[in-house]
């Protein structure tokens, strides 16, 4: 493969690389359509590691060379791959991405720009300024003292809030020039409160910061997975009289495991009592990855969610969740953009504009522009209408699930939907055997308790055996949670999130369901 041969001409005759580009995404799509037609090999890493085994052998040995290559791998990618666009798909927050926001995306792809400073991608900052303040309006926040940033995903976003929190929490001793957390001056330690279900990015994000796992103060859930308001004043008060300096207060717009929408208004009111009670400001972080488009789009969640939002000091967004563009793609808003941009801004003396354009605050400072692209197009090119039509269908899908599961009526045990009537487009669900049915394998014991009884233990371990005979059979892909809000509860986890879903769909898994659960329990019984 010559130089020359492996770059577009675009200034000279691009045309035969224009066709050879259109006949291998030709081939690429070839290739995923193949793919969703065979089941889904969700564990089988012993398979592909043969197959990309034998790829790189072919490579080394000459067989194969240049753009033929591709085809190998498309051929893996149509046997290997784990088609999640697929309508029975139900493990994670993965769906298709409309037509329009994956060729946008692909805009970012072929301009190959860094977003790191506007001298080198003028077009993704300026769509980055009009995306922030997009979401800006969006939370209720003033869009001129206000400051969203697009990034990689809710784990860079999150950790920007934090990062944020922890250096205002202890701001008269200037962490960035005075010895950061390990400052010898501090004699407090610091404390993040959060409910149980909080997104494991958190975790991380204390890490990295120094603020450490230890540092976090738990608040327990209530039955519907969301924190538990009277425990959150008392978290409060405990680590006051403990003199612990609070960095942040987090509350969860959509979590992860269950989908629930904590109270973002009550929390808001409890931490503001709290504040004028004790002359303590404290940093309030709504993580929105997964519900803030939700809260955003439709009526009802916004009336009842999004009007807390703009209490909140920052709000983490992810468009590549329930806005569908593919990604990566998050978004961090503060509430105070001054403070955010003098807490983050860092200075690279060779690149212009770097500190007064949005890539010269971020903690990943080489972006691709595709994140930009696409949710520019989701925010500005699709009406609200699209959105609440989508989200809606996925609402009604949601509902007609739990339906289907409460109709099953079996000898042998039953069917528990974890959370009732879920707030979002998220089913937790398990299989209890009759002689296993006891309060000490109850889910209220388990959530709020904490409690890991031998009853629960088998329990937990038929419906482990359970996800996966259903994952093996190949037709449905289902995910499971192993410690529900860290909990010791095990249980099923359906994300309904492609559109393109049907009842039939569904009507079939609750077969196969039943059919899993006949299978593990025959099974133990021999």
């Amino acid at each position: 493969m010559g130089i020359g041969s492996a770059f577009m001409d675009w200034k000279g005759r691009y045309e035969p690389d224009l066709k050879e580009m259109q006949k291998y995404l030709g081939h690429i799509f070839d290739a995923y359509r193949k793919a969703v037609h065979r089941p889904n090999r969700v564990n089988d890493d012993e398979s592909l590691d043969s197959s990309m085994d034998s790829f790189e052998v072919d490579i080394r040995n000459g067989n194969i060379s240049g753009l033929s290559t591709l085809d190998h791998l498309l051929g893996i990618l149509a046997t290997e791959t784990t088609h999640f666009s697929e309508e029975t798909y139900f493990a994670h927050m993965l769906s298709q991405s409309p037509k329009l926001l994956m060729l946008s995306h692909m805009i970012g792809i072929i301009n190959s720009g860094n977003h790191v400073a506007a001298e080198v991608s003028r077009l993704s900052n300026n769509l980055e300024r009009r995306i922030g303040r997009k979401i800006d309006d969006m939370v209720g926040y003033t869009t001129k003292s206000a400051l969203s940033l697009v990034v990689s995903g809710g784990t860079e976003a999150n950790m920007m809030a934090l990062l944020v929190a922890r250096n205002t929490a202890y701001q008269e001793f200037d962490l960035r020039k005075n010895g950061g957390i390990g400052n010898e001056k501090i004699n407090q330690k610091p404390a993040v409160i959060l409910p149980a279900s909080a997104h494991y990015s958190l975790d991380k994000s204390q890490n990295l910061l120094g603020l450490g796992e230890v540092n976090q103060v738990y608040v327990r859930v209530n039955d519907r997975c969301q924190m538990d308001l009277d425990d959150l004043q008392n978290k409060l008060m405990q680590v006051y009289k403990e003199n612990r300096r609070i960095v942040a207060v987090v509350g969860i717009a959509g979590n992860t495991e269950t989908g629930a929408i904590d109270d973002l208004r009550g929390i808001n009111r409890i931490v503001r009592q709290f504040e004028r009670e004790t002359g303590k400001k404290v940093w309030l972080h709504a993580d929105a990855a997964w519900g803030g488009p939700y809260i955003f789009m439709l009526d009802e969640f916004k009336e009842k969610f999004g009007k807390a939002l703009k209490w909140y000091d920052s709000v983490s967004i992810d468009p590549h969740k329930n806005f569908y563009t593919p990604y990566n793609a998050g978004v961090i808003s503060f509430k105070n953009g001054i403070n955010a941009r003098r807490q983050l801004s860092t200075d690279a003396k060779y690149l212009k504009g770097h500190i007064k354009h949005p890539g010269g605050v971020k903690l990943i400072g080489s972006q691709s522009t595709s994140g930009i692209f696409s949710t520019y197009m989701a925010l500005f090119a699709y009406p609200e209408e699209f959105y609440k039509e989508v989200f809606r269908t996925c609402l009604a899908r949601t509902s007609y699930f739990v339906e289907q599961l409460k109709k099953v009526k079996l000898n042998s045990g039953r069917i528990e939907v974890v959370v009732e009537n879920p707030e979002m487009n998220l089913v937790n669900f398990r299989y209890i055997p009759a002689e296993l049915d006891k309060p000490s394998s109850s889910k209220e014991r388990a959530l709020q308790k904490g409690e890991n009884t031998p009853y629960l233990s088998r329990v937990n371990r038929l419906n482990e055996a359970i996800g996966s005979y259903i994952n093996s059979e190949g037709r449905y892909t289902i995910s499971d949670t192993s410690g529900l809000a860290k909990s010791g509860l095990y249980c099923h986890r359906v994300v309904l999130m492609n559109p393109l879903t049907k009842r039939e769909n569904i009507d079939g898994f609750v077969e196969v369901y039943k059919k899993a659960i006949e299978h593990v329990m025959s099974q133990r019984r021999q």
